[in-house]
């Protein structure tokens, strides 16, 4: 009996599948790309612990009616970009204030002892034309301050940027200006439509801003077309509508920037994009070869004062002020740098301070033990000194150095040991000298 033939059937051809692109508008985050976000990061955390601020994530999916009473429904920088069903609309989020401000509410934090500092990195999302450092996912990082109405707040949110970006070696310039409260914005939308159509500036703007003349003006200022930059030129600016009282705050906050030494531009045209802003609105801009920053310029960071964001939103009348560093747009300026950073000494400092001219001597002081590596805490926009002492005690400061009006005047600084208890005065000029005997530095 013959052998049967055995017939063995070729292998099907394993089926060829395209590869997928990741989507238009977003990007993927490499590990050889995360030394560069952990750079940042840990900068930005670090920061955010120093001036007290605490961490807070809120979900990327919110109700569509937050972005609506926000920005308007008619808003071009949003979209709803996912409706979980008709009757129940969600959005991914355009922005993390407004979520960190539903989330104030809506758990009732309003009873928290004032001010409330919030720090928050995250992904957002926006519908924004695709360009360098512009995705339709990108990642803010904020700082969030509210139920404080003082200068000194917006102050220390245009510190903490400066100093975000000085010790990542990015050289910025803080473009600043004062919008005024709504009263004082109505006058001037009055004025700068009246500007645009009695001379005849009307038909040389782009479309958009020809239709924004009337409903919103202060967007023009905005506009990044070079015809609506030219026409806006000699348009008014906005600190010649503002009332005495935005005025005083303004100067305020000038002064502490002048004592700080922090370099600044008053830009009478900067208007930030959203039109919930008031008084207080500043930009973080790269330098350019120049050394001067201009509107085309890339922000870096931007923020400002909301003192009527949280009634809109069904809160309190509250003021708040905030601060958005976006980070990719960051990474892009230091991609090729390595940037070590000092690590914090193990013994920790309190600087507490009563009165004005005291807290803008801390607020010096400050910065200059930061800078020399001292681990050094604060509580500037506290004005109560056992508050501030009892800050000290439950972070578990080693030392208070406490300036009042008597130090100032006598130009010295009074040193307590937070354990013992025990007081001595020191002469201002040796203070840094002393703590370097005592704690050491870094």
């Amino acid at each position: 009996m013959g052998r049967k033939k055995i017939i063995t059937k070729p292998k099907p051809k394993p089926k060829i599948y395209k590869k997928i692109a990741r989507a238009q508008g977003v990007r993927d985050v490499l590990p050889k790309e995360h030394k560069y976000w952990d750079l940042i990061l840990n900068k930005a955390q670090d920061l955010a612990k120093i001036y007290g601020f605490e961490n807070i994530r809120t979900p990327i999916l919110e109700p569509s009616q937050l972005s609506e009473r926000v920005f308007g429904k008619k808003s071009t920088m949003f979209e709803n970009l996912f409706e979980a069903d008709a009757k129940n609309k969600v959005t991914l989020r355009g922005e993390l204030r407004s979520g960190i401000i539903r989330a104030f509410l809506d758990s009732n934090m309003i009873e928290l002892e004032r001010p409330v500092k919030f720090f928050g990195v995250d992904s957002v999302f926006r519908n924004e034309k695709i360009k360098q450092g512009h995705y339709k996912q990108f990642t803010q990082c904020n700082f969030e301050i509210l139920n404080e109405g003082d200068a000194s707040v917006d102050v220390l949110l245009i510190l903490i940027a400066y100093s975000f970006f000085r010790e990542l070696q990015i050289d910025v310039q803080v473009n600043i200006n004062s919008i005024g409260c709504y009263e004082c914005q109505d006058e001037y939308k009055s004025k700068l439509s009246k500007f645009y159509k009695t001379h005849s500036k009307k038909s040389k703007l782009c479309s958009n801003c020809q239709k924004n003349l009337t409903k919103d003006p202060l967007s023009i200022l905005n506009c990044q077309e070079e015809s609506c930059q030219n026409e806006s030129k000699d348009a008014p600016p906005t600190v010649d509508s503002i009332c005495e009282e935005c005025q005083a705050h303004l100067t305020k906050v000038l002064e502490y920037l002048d004592d700080l030494g922090i370099t600044y531009h008053l830009d009478p045209h900067l208007i930030n994009n959203a039109d919930y802003y008031e008084q207080t609105v500043f930009k973080i801009l790269l330098k350019n070869d120049d050394e001067e920053a201009t509107k085309k310029d890339i922000d870096l960071g931007s923020g400002g004062r909301y003192d009527n964001l949280l009634a809109k939103l069904g809160g309190a009348n509250i003021p708040g002020c905030g601060l958005s560093i976006g980070i990719e747009r960051v990474i892009l300026k230091i991609k090729e740098k390595n940037i070590p950073f000092k690590k914090e000494g193990d013994n920790c400092i309190f600087i507490a301070q009563l009165g004005d001219p005291a807290k803008r001597q801390a607020f010096l002081l400050f910065e200059e033990m930061r800078k020399l590596g001292f681990k050094i805490r604060q509580s500037f926009i506290t004005n109560s000194l056992r508050k501030q002492l009892d800050e000290a005690t439950r972070i578990g400061a080693k030392y208070a150095l406490i300036l009042g009006h008597k130090e100032i005047l006598d130009k010295t600084i009074l040193l307590r040991d937070m354990e013992s208890g025990n007081q001595e005065v020191l002469g201002f000029k040796k203070v840094i000298q002393e703590m370097h005997k005592r704690v050491g530095e870094m």
